[in-house]
């Protein structure tokens, strides 16, 4: 019966140490590793932040773009849909060469 109680614990430990572990690896190792390599190829970006991320600034940017009135012959609508895009862009490079993004 303490054979079996021990095996149940250790698997127990196992299964929360691999949680852990997961964790760990999306949460710090990920965005440390990404911001490592893109740093490599002279692509910079705010900040990181383990709880919120950038999505405060977006909502600012979102807000202060929701009250500017855009011109009714301009097509240019990038910087009142994306106005974190617009302006990361143009502080931290052209984003455009990404796949994804382009």
């Amino acid at each position: 019966m303490g054979y079996l109680i021990g095996a149940a614990l250790a698997t127990l430990v196992a299964l929360i140490i691999s949680k852990l572990w997961k964790i760990f690896m999306v949460v710090l190792w990920r965005p440390y590793a990404l911001t490592r390599y893109f740093r490599k190829q002279g692509i910079t970006g705010p900040p990181y932040s383990i709880v919120e991320g950038s999505l405060p600034e977006i909502k600012r940017m979102m807000k202060d773009a929701r009250g500017k009135v855009m011109d009714t012959h301009s097509h240019d609508i990038l910087p009142m849909v994306l106005p974190h895009y617009h302006t990361w862009s143009s502080l931290y490079g052209d984003f455009s060469s990404i796949p994804l993004l382009s």
